[in-house]
């Protein structure tokens, strides 16, 4: 990507009359205030960078930007919590949309060099705020390096892949032209790599290139072998054509047998992973046998990443708080050594199996992922649809088989990953009487025998889940080490949830809600969902009394008289 200023009259224009001279050893964040007065209401016009062209200057060599991505800048820093659109750019500078639209490569620049990034604006729409990365950086003084992309090593070049990768997939930071942009950059600065040399040497369609990287990048970076075709439609813009060929076999990574199917079956025939030919032509400078270990077959859960997870804000009784405050400091990395450690000299089985069970919506499988957030802990998540299978005897296979592939995840991870059964009422039921059964209650009693001894045999962390604890074999009870009941929040807890959940309540308010509605955590979040789907619908403020109706809504038992509630003091 080329920087656009490096054309631009500006930055090198010395015949011009400077009436606002300014030291060269003001500090950085003072010259930037003076630059945000100066620059609003400017009309990004030329006076503006004749008048103030010593203060432009030294700001922008500080920030190592030109002239003009120094002064579009200046709204970001002013504003940095704030998703700004170009109306908002218009009414800073006071100038045109035309004027704007001028400046639309440099902000571009500016979007690369990771100062602003795509950010949501309130009812969906997305604008341009100030990274997390620049405000710490110019906090203290100074501005971003500019990170080279050039003649990378291969791990570096690996990293600067995922980089780009995720946050065009999760961040948002780059949208479709930027990713696609800076993706096409790092292949050709590093074009002495042998992966890339590889990737041009196969004369691949230029999607199906991009479609090999990440399935490159999901193998070395993340330890992930398989790759669905719904990962891979966020890529294209025009997708349906290479999925078919991906479903009929007609695609050209299948065709130069690069890519495999991985899954067996309808439900799981969009699962891919590399050959074994691909991984030896592509992957030599990563050693991937070597390093990784085993492949995991992902085609029956999905891994989810501790960095990808979103903190969240939970509230939980006394109780609660003080058994997973235990579980929080177990998980973290040195206490689990250091517990394992002990286990092991004692001669104790050194697997740690928790169960989280309570009404639903209590919090317990969101408390899952903040543990494993908080720990750093990666989750391999098994849906138990997705293991049962209509041939006699597979489905106990299978089920043997997620441990098989847990225990390749274990070795493959730095840190120990979680092992979740989310909604395991199914199999952690009480077990039938084998002589009186059906051959169905045999299959289950056979699934259940397995899982039991792979929970006594596990040598890890498993958490499983589930609303049914009533119809709890007492042989499960007996393998978890904690068992926490998950209690519907008190009165003050639902208020703060209430508060947490929609901020234009106020403490009396969410505290009337909070003992009028019996509703768990997670419906007061439905509730606070639905809230703020008619504010973009309508773009209007939604009022207590509509609050009020969609809590009567989120309940399926509702009352037969509707007796609303005040909100005066």
């Amino acid at each position: 990507m080329i920087n656009p200023s490096l054309i631009n009259s500006h930055s090198t224009d010395c015949n011009v009359d400077d009436k606002h001279p300014v030291d060269i050893h003001t500090p950085l964040l003072d010259r930037i205030d003076m630059l945000i007065e100066a620059a609003r209401g400017s009309k990004l016009d030329d006076t503006l960078f004749a008048d103030y062209r010593s203060l432009i200057l030294s700001t922008a060599v500080n920030l190592r930007l030109s002239m003009e991505q120094t002064v579009l800048l200046m709204p970001f820093i002013a504003n940095p919590d704030e998703s700004i659109m170009n109306k908002d750019l218009k009414r800073f500078f006071d100038c045109s949309a035309t004027t704007i639209m001028r400046y639309s490569d440099d902000l571009t620049w500016l979007v690369h060099r990771r100062y602003i990034q795509h950010k949501s604006q309130y009812g969906g729409n997305y604008g341009l705020g100030l990274t997390k990365k620049a405000y710490k950086a110019l906090s203290s003084g100074v501005g971003l390096k500019e990170a080279s992309v050039k003649d990378l090593d291969p791990n570096e070049f690996m990293k600067g892949l995922s980089e780009v990768f995720e946050e065009y997939l999760h961040g948002k930071h780059l949208f479709y032209e930027e990713f696609h942009d800076e993706l096409k950059e790092l292949i050709e600065q590093n074009k002495h790599l042998e992966i890339v040399k590889e990737i041009i040497n196969l004369k691949l369609d230029y999607y199906s290139a991009v479609f090999l990287l990440f399935f490159c990048k999901r193998l070395v970076y993340d330890a992930q072998c398989g790759v669905s075709v719904e990962q891979l439609e966020e890529f294209v813009e025009d997708f349906a054509p290479h999925g078919r060929s991906f479903y009929n076999g007609k695609h050209e990574l299948i065709q130069k047998k690069l890519v495999q199917p991985n899954g067996r079956g309808f439900a799981l025939r969009d699962i891919f992973t590399l050959t074994a030919n691909a991984k030896k032509k592509l992957l030599k400078e990563y050693d991937i046998e070597e390093e990784r270990g085993e492949e995991v077959d992902c085609s029956r859960f999905k891994v989810v990443k501790a960095n990808d997870i979103k903190e969240k804000q939970m509230f939980y009784s006394e109780q609660n708080r003080k058994e997973l405050e235990v579980i929080s400091r177990l998980l973290s990395e040195p206490k689990w050594q250091e517990v394992r450690h002990n286990l092991r000299n004692n001669g104790m089985r050194q697997g740690f199996n928790c169960l989280f069970h309570g009404a639903p919506g209590t919090g317990k499988t969101e408390t899952v992922l903040q543990l494993a957030l908080k720990t750093g802990r990666d989750i391999m998540q098994v849906d138990i649809s997705n293991i049962r299978d209509k041939w006699y005897g597979e489905t106990e296979k299978i089920v043997k088989d997620i441990f098989v592939q847990y225990s390749k995840l274990v070795k493959n991870s730095k840190l120990t990953p979680i092992l979740l059964f989310n909604e395991a009422d199914a199999i952690l039921s009480i077990r039938s009487d084998i002589n009186n059964s059906r051959s169905t209650d045999k299959t289950e009693n056979a699934i259940q025998n397995i899982l039991l001894q792979e929970m006594e045999n596990l040598d890890g962390i498993m958490i499983a889940t589930t609303n049914l604890a009533d119809n709890f074999d007492k042989a499960f009870e007996r393998r978890f080490i904690y068992k926490i009941r998950f209690e519907q929040p008190s009165i003050r807890a639902k208020a703060a949830i209430w508060k947490s959940q929609l901020e234009e309540l106020n403490d009396y308010q969410a505290l009337l809600l909070a003992r009028k509605y019996d509703l768990s955590g997670g419906q007061i979040e439905n509730v606070a969902r639905k809230v703020f789907v008619e504010k973009s619908l309508f773009s209007n403020p939604v009022s207590v009394q509509r609050i009020i109706e969609l809590c009567e809504e989120e309940k399926l038992e509702k009352n037969n008289r509707y007796n609303p509630i005040g909100f005066k003091k």
